[in-house]
């Protein structure tokens, strides 16, 4: 009796073991994570502006708690995400700029962590400039990253904007929607860590309406309100499925706006506050004290550990945030969270535009920046920056710049194993974040980045170039897609202005040149696009300078020098170029140029490479030609018969004519063998 009494006994305690470790399953908290790109704290209503229409931003701040000082580590996304996802800064991941780089795989990031917990993991990200080429998906079960829904703007002068962020970023509601669709898939046993990136306040402001009525004056208030407007959808979806109780939101930012401060209208370019301080709340419903204030300085480094400790989940050692959770529960009081020294930097200006790096220290009451001409402010006297004290305070100076060299050294610790790898970017894409701003200017930097600390000048020196130089890419951009409607004249008004702005402006140079050679000014044309050419050997677009110069020698039946041309700019080409329409347009003018001087073997190469790239319809007929004319009449046969097999939906009359075409060319092909002679 004894024996059974003790069996029982034991299977009580080993139910009470696993009740007590599904409860505790049970009561793990969701984690929603929302990231709302180029956000300055100070243009949301519970930060005090008064122009804002924020409710939703506004509530998670009345019922949570709300940080009033943070520091981002860089005013560019791609660096300032990835300090968000790992809780390492700059130094440690290795992510510099926008474009360049790829996380380390073998680098933890929040979601690798929810993920070996169980947690189902996704995000949601509102521009191609977190796709997961540059390594952000990992630790995601689900990485929608997909730019393909269709662009939506507002007024015809933001048309131009329709073509440029097609397939390069994506509506608010497209991003809320997609998260919306997966949270309704996931089981309410399962907990999740979810991420929502919205892009919509970052340059280019042009909200949809009623908010475009309403902020008329101010379109990047108006993204703003758009924004709140769709997290308000989000946040009620999780209230409709009953999971909002049980779900840890935390707001934040990955830098703000210059909006004109310092002369800086976007971001990037300085370290000012204007862009380097972002919201940071916290909410949920029930668990967080509401309405609490904390002023003390934290960083955006923080957010990873603090988030895994309220989810109880031990913090990685990588970790070089520390946790704010005890103050976000309630069990340390606002004034007993000492300020946190800040990091910051942007590299952008140098790996973008071969300015000088600018880093630097945010403390609670003053800030301090190296560059060729350094910078120390008193925030308390000065919160605007206005009064560079580095000459009048030339020891306490001396001392920042001791500390930032120490403060780095200590950040680059150990970072060997998790550097960034370096990134291939698809050249359409890049050209469009070009166009936009998003990336660097027209220098190649991909092949081999500038070395910091080298002779550039200082980004503040360099404000009114980078101005006219905006304008007149997005003028280039305009006369772009003007001359693809065909409206040559009008694209040359567009290049005209552009070079008024920028006269040594490569790209517009050879643009010009590229009409006037369409327009029958070809030998004007060809002066022009080689200008071009030999002034600007770096351009990232020199291979389709080059392309559009041979095209120009291919109409003036000079193929020896359109194939050399087409040549350079086949060998400019990057792997990323393998896929991409402008590969196709180079090897196909080269199989042209080489048909035309009676070259039938590169020819064939040329367009057998091209189509390998890229099976599509236009390159099928063009191999089909070389072939025949060539004297390859069965070559062109059995292609023209694969494609009939493996194009879908082709056009019934296309089919019966190249069905036609097969039959005369295999009769062909039988005369040739008819007419060669025979041998015993």
């Amino acid at each position: 009796m004894r024996k059974y009494a003790l069996v029982i006994v034991a299977l009580i305690l080993v139910a009470a073991v696993i009740t007590a470790w599904w409860v505790r399953r049970d009561d793990r908290v969701n984690v929603l994570l929302i990231i709302v790109d180029t956000l300055r704290e100070d243009h949301l209503g519970c930060y005090g502006y008064e122009g804002a229409q924020t409710p939703t931003i506004d509530a998670l701040a009345s019922y949570g708690t709300r940080f009033s000082r943070v520091v981002t580590a860089a005013p560019v996304t791609a660096p300032s995400v990835a300090t968000i996802l790992t809780s390492t800064y700059p130094p440690f991941h290795g992510v510099r700029d926008n474009e360049f780089f790829a996380i380390n795989p073998t680098l933890p990031t929040i979601a690798s962590v929810f993920r070996e917990a169980g947690y189902r993991t996704a995000a949601f990200v509102g521009s191609a400039v977190l796709d997961r080429r540059y390594g952000f998906a990992a630790g995601f079960d689900h990485y929608d990253d997909d730019m393909s829904a269709e662009f939506t703007v507002y007024g015809e002068s933001y048309a131009i904007q329709r073509e440029l962020k097609q397939g390069v970023e994506r509506r608010a509601e497209n991003v809320t929607n997609a998260a919306i669709e997966w949270l309704q898939k996931q089981s309410r046993r399962n907990r999740f860590f979810c991420t929502v990136h919205y892009f919509d306040p970052h340059l280019g402001y042009n909200p949809p309406p009623p908010f475009r009525e309403r902020f008329r004056t101010s379109p990047y208030d108006g993204e703003i309100a758009y924004t709140d407007s769709q997290i308000g959808v989000l946040l009620g979806a999780l209230a409709k499925m009953g999971i909002r109780e049980n779900t840890l939101v935390v707001f934040t930012a990955d830098h703000g706006e210059g909006l004109g401060d310092h002369g800086e209208d976007s971001h990037g370019y300085f370290l000012y506050d204007s862009t380097v301080l972002v919201p940071l709340i916290f909410n949920q419903q029930g668990t967080i004290g509401a309405g609490r204030i904390i002023h003390t300085q934290v960083r955006t480094v923080d957010i990873m550990p603090t988030v895994l400790d309220l989810a109880g989940l031990d913090v990685l050692e990588t970790a070089q945030g520390m946790s704010l959770a005890a103050v976000v529960r309630g069990l340390e009081g606002p004034s007993d969270v000492a300020d946190r020294d800040a990091y910051i930097e942007t590299f952008h200006t140098l790996y973008s535009y071969r300015w000088h790096e600018l880093q630097g220290i945010r403390t609670a009451g003053r800030k301090y920046i190296r560059a060729p001409h350094p910078e120390l402010y008193d925030l308390q006297a000065d919160p605007g920056e206005a009064v560079n004290l580095f000459h009048e305070r030339a020891e306490e100076a001396e001392q920042f710049e001791n500390a930032l060299v120490d403060l780095e050294n200590e950040l680059a610790r150990g970072c060997e194993p998790f550097m960034a790898k370096r990134a291939e970017s698809e050249p359409e894409v890049l050209e469009k974040m070009r166009a936009l701003g998003y990336v660097g200017t027209d220098t190649d930097t991909r092949k081999n980045l500038p070395e910091p600390g080298g002779d550039y000048p200082d980004p503040k020196a360099m404000m009114g170039e980078l101005s006219a130089r905006h304008e007149a890419r997005r003028l280039l951009r305009k006369a772009t897609v003007m001359n693809e409607r065909g409206d040559v004249d009008g694209a040359l008004e567009m290049l005209a202005s552009a070079d008024s702005l920028v006269p040594d402006y490569a790209e517009v140079i050879s643009l010009k040149g590229f009409l006037l050679s369409r327009k029958g000014e070809v030998d004007e044309g060809i002066r022009l696009m080689e200008k071009a050419v030999e002034m600007s050997p770096a351009s990232k677009n020199l291979s389709k300078m080059l392309n559009n110069l041979g095209v120009a020698y291919i109409n003036k039946q000079d193929y020896e020098k359109a194939v050399v041309c087409l040549e350079k700019a086949l060998a400019n080409s990057t792997e990323a170029d393998a896929h991409s329409p402008k590969m196709d347009y180079i090897l196909i003018n080269l199989g042209n140029a080489y048909l035309r001087l009676g070259d039938c073997d590169k020819a064939i190469d040329r367009i057998e490479r091209s189509l390998e790239a890229n099976y599509n319809l236009p390159t099928i007929l063009k191999m089909c030609s070389v072939y025949e004319k060539c004297g390859y009449p069965g070559k062109a046969a059995d292609e023209l018969e694969k494609a009939l097999r493996d194009l879908p939906n082709l056009d019934p009359n296309f089919v019966a004519n190249s069905r036609k075409r097969v039959r005369q060319l295999r009769a062909d092909e039988a005369e040739m063998l008819r007419a060669q002679p025979k041998t015993r």
